[in-house]
């Protein structure tokens, strides 16, 4: 049996659900995380995500990782094995302090395996807690994102009618600096925009109102959490979708949720849009050093059909390796 954390039903992330469905086909029992009680089916496996999320938490993030920490080692006494898939080095929202580089570096030594889905995780995961590089890359496999269309077939690739020149998506949170960028990049004298998704950061909330309500109707703003069909929807409507991440970040949903809906996606060159262009290739992912005076996308949709079904091959390939790794294969190879 394969226990992932966390459960579908504390998430609504699609990268989620598409791991859910990547065990079944080739005999794998799965079940969600409901708690410390999970251990008494006495998984095989424990997959675990987005461990570095308590350290976002502030003064609570002590009780939260000593929890998690607890959990991991009873499953560890159980002969439970441990794969860490690694979507963050650092928490989003706080630095690295020294609990949480305990914490993180913990984790490494009771993992089994760690999945990456950026090849440039060994660097900056050992550099973020201050590892041997070795001790990191003895234990990394690279598994690919991968797209979208395994959970959600109505992802068709078609456009519709173009609403929003540029779209910005995902909880509003300082490290993104959407205002910023919106600013900085004088995108509202390019084209409309839309900014949808909660507004975690009040400062640029409030910004983001104030530029919003001064726009004469070119920026939409939509401080709510969406469904996954509504996120798509909107992604759908835009020209382009905007990444405004830095250095720390490894991964992108958004970017790949884009691409998987023949939207392209603009941003800097950084680690986790660097990937997703090795991933997708460049005509799919454009750096913005390489629009020169930002002339206008075509509204026209990307053919990724063929590329994203290849992605999808690499990725269940990477997870049946990882589990032959491990030595819990039990099916056949994709076909």
């Amino acid at each position: 049996m394969i226990v992932i954390w966390p459960s579908l039903e504390k998430s609504n992330n699609p990268w989620l659900a598409s791991l859910y469905a990547t065990f079944p086909p080739h005999g794998h029992e799965v079940k969600g995380f409901r708690g410390v009680g999970t251990l008494l089916y006495r998984p095989d496996i424990l997959i675990i995500n987005w461990i570095e999320s308590p350290l976002n938490k502030g003064g609570l993030h002590f009780t939260f990782v000593f929890y998690r920490l607890l959990v991991l080692y009873m499953a560890r006494l159980m002969g439970t094995k441990i794969i860490w898939v690694v979507h963050n080095a650092v928490p989003h929202d706080r630095r690295l302090g020294v609990v949480g580089r305990w914490y993180l570096r913990l984790i490494v030594r009771m993992a089994s395996i760690l999945v990456s889905m950026n090849v440039e995780t060994e660097k900056m995961l050992s550099n973020a807690l201050r590892l041997q590089s070795h001790k990191v890359a003895s234990k990394l496999r690279f598994v690919p994102h991968g797209p979208y269309m395994s959970v959600y077939t109505e992802l068709d690739g078609s456009r519709g009618t173009v609403e929003y020149d540029f779209g910005f998506f995902g909880a509003l949170r300082k490290y993104k600096n959407v205002a910023d960028y919106i600013e900085s990049r004088n995108l509202l004298s390019i084209g409309s925009v839309v900014v949808a998704g909660p507004l975690v950061d009040q400062e640029q909330a409030e910004r983001l109102r104030q530029i919003e309500s001064a726009s004469h109707g070119r920026l939409t703003l939509i401080g709510r959490y969406l469904s996954n069909k509504d996120l798509y929807k909107i992604q759908r409507s835009c020209r382009v979708v905007v990444i405004p991440y830095g250095e720390s970040e490894m991964n992108s949903g958004l970017a790949n949720l884009a691409i998987s809906i023949g939207v392209p996606v603009l941003g800097p060159d950084v680690p986790a849009l660097r990937q997703a262009r090795r991933d997708w290739g460049s005509q799919h992912l454009i750096y913005e050093t390489e629009l020169g005076s930002w002339p206008c996308i075509s509204a026209k949709s990307l053919d990724t059909e063929s590329r994203a079904s290849a992605l999808e091959c690499e990725r269940l390939e990477g997870w049946r390796r990882v589990l032959i790794d491990i030595g819990a294969f039990a099916g056949r190879p994709p076909s």
